[in-house]
């Protein structure tokens, strides 16, 4: 299907859809690029939603999540050092200057300050960028990255879980490459859209409302080296991992092969497990009601 719009991998305009309905049985459109196998949020469907009021009021932390910021570092630390250990297995090391875009509740702040680093935060919602701020005593930028005013440079920005909230990552791109020190690294996490719920199905990670492009490795890669960056390091065990650093521009063709069939049979795969974990679910309820009424009955 020819749409309005098109893909910010591959700038084709050809899409099947996917889905219609989104995180939380939420009404949603969601295609794949019919050429390179790129997810993509209908841009009309969701005209009305501002993600900067969104991420800076704290209406999107309080929708997609009713962790407070406490709970949410302590439930964000055993990514932060598997996230510090990939860094490190690419070389880095103290005392190197680490920018994270989009910090969250600075469990990876943490993480890298108790291994020698030295660690800064961007963070849009008031109540995590106060939390890094004010309890774990970090420098952090309340605000979206676009209003960043620091020039740096720094060894090492990382971006978990951002990449796919940008509508222009030929801008983001540019921010970072800019703030990095010659040679520097760009490490960023995303969901795969490949492999999004191999682990954790009921996640229903990608059909988030937020999200604008879901990304494979190559499709990833691709937009990285259009960006100026050379992929170094590729993880896709659950989430994507990929750690680049600056190289030179180019915007070659691709050959993505069947990456269009493979990401819909990854989401054919994610249905069916995600029904039958409902079904069973839905199960168990009604085998164990009987033992929970005379529990009841009991007082206990």
């Amino acid at each position: 299907m020819t749409t309005s719009f098109t893909c910010i991998v591959c700038g084709r305009g050809e899409f099947s859809l996917l889905t219609e309905v989104g995180r939380g049985g939420k009404p949603a459109r969601f295609w794949i690029c019919s050429t390179c196998g790129t997810l993509r949020q209908d841009p009309e469907f969701k005209s009305h939603w501002d993600p900067r009021a969104a991420y800076e009021s704290g209406a999107y932390f309080q929708e997609n999540s009713e962790l407070p910021p406490e709970r949410m570092w302590k439930s964000q630390r055993a990514d932060a050092r598997w996230r510090l250990g990939f860094l490190r297995r690419r070389g880095e090391a103290p005392p190197c200057r680490i920018l994270e875009i989009g910090c969250s509740a600075g469990a990876f702040l943490s993480a890298a300050r108790s291994a020698g680093f030295e660690a800064e935060g961007i963070e849009p919602d008031p109540s995590m960028a106060a939390f890094v701020r004010d309890q774990l005593k970090f420098e952090v930028f309340q605000g979206i990255w676009e209003d960043f005013p620091k020039a740096g440079p720094w060894d090492v920005i990382c971006a978990f879980h951002v990449i796919e909230h940008v509508e222009d990552v030929n801008r983001f791109l540019r921010f970072a490459r800019s703030r990095l020190e010659p040679g520097g690294t760009l490490f960023i996490e995303t969901p795969d859209a490949l492999r999004p719920w191999t682990a954790r199905p009921a996640w229903v990670d990608w059909f988030d409302l937020g999200h604008v492009t879901g990304y494979h490795a190559a499709s990833l890669a691709h937009v990285l080296k259009r960006g100026g960056f050379d992929s170094m390091m590729i993880d896709e065990r659950e989430q994507l991992r990929m750690i680049a650093e600056p190289g030179e521009e180019l915007n070659e063709q691709e050959s993505w092969g069947d990456a269009p069939i493979r990401v819909r049979r990854a989401f054919e795969a994610f249905s069916r497990e995600h029904a039958g974990r409902r079904r069973r679910g839905a199960m168990r309820r009604v085998l164990t009601a009987p033992f929970r009424q005379l529990m009841a009955l009991l007082g206990r």
